[in-house]
């Protein structure tokens, strides 16, 4: 490919892009660390949609997201957590989701 037409298919891209968000804009969900030690707020336009935490008793799914006090889905990664509450938000399911069962906790030999 030449150098004008990677310079035309970007700018595609981004009027592709642009054309989107225009039809169909996305909200952003910022996520936060609100004290320093793995809790995290996700909101969308500053209203609270999920909490992010970190729960140490549990063996293998140390994340969990909750949303209204409720357990929703729990992971080993913080990542994998972000990714599910932006998913499940895309695509509307985030405030019907069934409560989860907890992990089996860690007990210490």
């Amino acid at each position: 490919m030449t150098d004008i037409q990677t310079i035309a298919q970007l700018e595609l891209d981004q009027h592709i892009e642009q054309q989107a968000q225009q039809v169909s804009p996305e909200p952003k969900i910022d996520i936060t660390d609100i004290d320093g030690f793995y809790n995290f707020e996700a909101s969308v336009n500053s209203q609270l949609i999920a909490k992010i935490w970190i729960n140490t008793s549990y063996k293998y799914s140390f994340w969990v997201v909750e949303v209204n006090d409720i357990e929703v889905h729990h992971c080993s990664l913080f990542a994998e957590a972000s990714d599910f509450v932006k998913a499940a938000f895309a695509n509307g399911s985030l405030h019907n989701l069934p409560q989860v069962t907890p992990p089996v906790e860690f007990t210490a030999p």
